[in-house]
């Protein structure tokens, strides 16, 4: 599997068996996982692994633990968006806070008919969704 976040903590361990490990937990704004690094993958892996650092996972689903599951890390990169990527996920957000700021029925610029609130023009970033 792979899932992306911002990395909200970083700690690295030694088991009792003289192992190196990490645990970091990676937040998406809507929820928290842990991620667990190993051996030669902690030697790779931990410098990416930082504090505030936005990154992509991928490894596979570990619940050893009941009602815990964690990710066992095999790579993680550092996510750095193109310009594209960008004006996609900044576009997603306008129509995400105008779908509820406003009662529009849809939030995308090419279809969402003008807004039904009341007492206030909609603050639509979208010409068609505005009143006239």
């Amino acid at each position: 599997m792979t899932i992306g976040g911002i990395v909200t903590q970083a700690r690295k361990i030694r088991t009792r068996a003289g192992a190196d490990m990490m645990f970091a937990t990676l937040d998406d704004l809507e929820a928290q996982v842990e991620i667990i690094v190993f051996g030669s993958a902690l030697e790779k892996l931990e410098g990416t692994l930082a504090v505030d650092s936005i990154v992509t996972v991928r490894g596979r689903v570990d619940q050893k633990e009941e009602g815990r599951t964690s990710v066992v890390a095999q790579s993680v990169e550092e996510f750095r968006p193109d310009a594209e990527q960008l004006a996609r996920a900044h576009a997603a957000v306008l129509e995400a806070a105008h779908a509820k700021r406003c009662t529009c029925g849809s939030a995308t610029a090419a279809d969402s008919p003008p807004c039904s609130t009341t007492s206030r023009a909609c603050s639509s970033p979208f010409p068609a969704a505005r009143r006239s």
